[in-house]
């Protein structure tokens, strides 16, 4: 069959549907999607009270979960297999119109199990997103790569949240991102996010990926943002990533994008633990005891911004703090100003700056 379970009737007319209740189902073997709900257009007023639990969704050609046009639903304790020629698992997508209609307070995305194959995009993928005002909580959820599947065309993705509007708060709280199987180009990508209501990722682990977390201004599928982002990162544990975080304004023409990395986010056995890249790309690196350690490179500041304090940063092989192109290093008031040019390829080890261990 194309589809499974959707909103649309015998003529092929897309019909809203709030409170629609898709339980302990096994969908398997269809050509598109496993559980549609979608409205009309993407003008459609909200529709909401909806909850997709329990199904083990698997062998699909494009979404096993899909929500768009203003079509919000509860999704949670899902199995999701991704097959070949996929594109996503859970996915919300065009509902960039607040709308009129039924607007949830929160929506529940958590305990959902994704496992993602070769350039599918994202295990969950939400995309402009813009309700009058809710709260999206990603929370608790297990994503990894299928056996087999590399990082290298940057186009697999184990959370990926984009263009989320107005007064949206994202909460992304304790997912396990690559415990096992193949490697993701990114664990959790992150662009074009408010600054006024800073996503949060707190928690959890990534790993077996080429970059960790990324913020970015210039997405490989959307281009660059057309506006500042920030984010808020804190109590994250990191491994076995070529970049641990990365904080990337490379090719902005002006917009900028800020991360604060604290909560003692745990980075360790990664060839860069932090990077810091492009002029206006600006990280607050602050209170990670013990936590950022093991790597080569504890921070890297490449023509970027970052003010580092209270960090442990000893037992990086290379350099704890490495400083190119421009790059300037703050210590703040631990310090007493700023520190600046600490050289081309090293940082300065053997000593203390702003609360630093060096």
């Amino acid at each position: 069959s194309r589809r499974a379970i959707e909103t649309e009737d015998a003529s092929g007319n897309l019909f809203s549907a709030n409170s629609a209740l898709i339980k302990n189902n096994v969908i398997q073997n269809f050509a598109q999607r496993g559980v549609e709900l979608a409205n009309p257009t993407d003008t459609s007023p909200e529709t909401a009270g909806s909850l997709i639990t329990g199904n083990v969704i698997r062998n699909f050609g494009l979404d096993g979960i899909l929500l768009a046009y203003n079509a919000y639903s509860d999704v949670t304790s899902n199995t999701v297999n991704m097959a070949a020629g996929s594109e996503s698992g859970i996915w919300l997508q065009d509902s960039g119109n607040p709308g009129t209609g039924v607007t949830p307070t929160s929506i529940d995305w958590s305990h959902n199990t994704v496992t993602v194959c070769q350039d599918a995009y994202a295990g969950i993928w939400v995309n402009l997103f813009h309700p009058s005002a809710t709260t999206i909580n990603i929370h608790d959820n297990t994503v990894n790569a299928a056996a087999g599947v590399t990082g290298a065309d940057d186009y697999t993705y184990g959370i990926y949240l984009t263009s989320v509007e107005g007064s949206t708060t994202p909460n992304l709280t304790n997912n396990i991102v690559g415990a096992s199987g193949g490697q993701f180009a990114r664990g959790i990508a992150l662009w074009n996010l408010p600054t006024t209501t800073p996503t949060t990722v707190t928690g959890g682990t990534v790993s077996n990926a080429l970059k960790g977390v990324s913020l970015h201004d210039d997405d490989p599928n959307f281009g660059l943002a057309g506006a500042n982002s920030a984010v808020n990162l804190s109590g994250v544990s990191i491994s076995g990533t070529t970049v641990g975080v990365l904080v990337d304004a490379s090719g902005s023409t002006g917009d900028t994008v800020a991360m604060q990395i604290s909560g003692n986010t745990a980075i360790h056995g990664c060839t860069t633990g932090i990077s810091v890249l492009g002029d206006n790309a600006s990280a607050t690196i602050r209170d990670n005891a013990a936590s950022i350690t093991t790597n080569a490179v504890g921070v890297d500041v490449d023509g970027g911004k970052a003010l580092i304090q209270n960090n442990d940063l000893t037992a990086n092989t290379e350099a704890g703090i490495r400083v190119e192109d421009g790059g300037v290093v703050d210590a703040g008031d631990c310090a007493g100003g700023n520190v600046t040019g600490l050289g081309t390829g090293s940082g300065p080890n053997g000593s203390s700056a702003g609360g630093n261990n060096l």
